[in-house]
């Protein structure tokens, strides 16, 4: 779903108006099951991107509140954080480096031999970064 089309419109409006006439105790699922489905809109497999962010922020929460001392919760918070960051690095920057390091292989070999051997990248994924 596009941010600049009408069906992205509608739906914003129905989460926003749905969101208002929710109890305040219920507002954080109702938010959670549109960001689920705007994410499975375009390609059904998308919907695993916020349910792992998901589980990851609500175990590491768990976890940082049972633990015995700052020393072990601060690992968890790092360690969750790393996770988050870790997959929007991989899903917004995995082409672009693959997409480099093919270009200087094509530039390197095209210097070296003065023949356009081109090397075709066949990393290229077709990625949602999560939002």
């Amino acid at each position: 779903m596009i941010f600049s089309t009408i069906e992205y419109g509608i739906f914003f409006c129905i989460t926003a108006f749905i969101y208002y006439l929710a109890p305040a105790t219920f507002r954080w699922l109702w938010l959670l099951l549109a960001c689920i489905f705007f994410y499975g809109y375009s390609r059904p497999a998308y919907v695993l991107i916020p349910v792992i962010i998901t589980l990851i922020s609500y175990i590491g929460g768990i976890q940082i509140e049972k633990a015995t001392n700052e020393k072990k919760a601060k690992q968890y918070f790092i360690t969750c954080v790393a996770a988050i960051v870790g997959m929007l690095v991989f899903f917004k920057y995995t082409n672009f480096f693959s997409a480099t390091i093919v270009d200087i292989i094509n530039f390197g070999s095209q210097k070296l031999s003065g023949s356009p051997a081109i090397v075709h990248n066949n990393f290229l994924l077709n990625l949602a970064a999560p939002l």
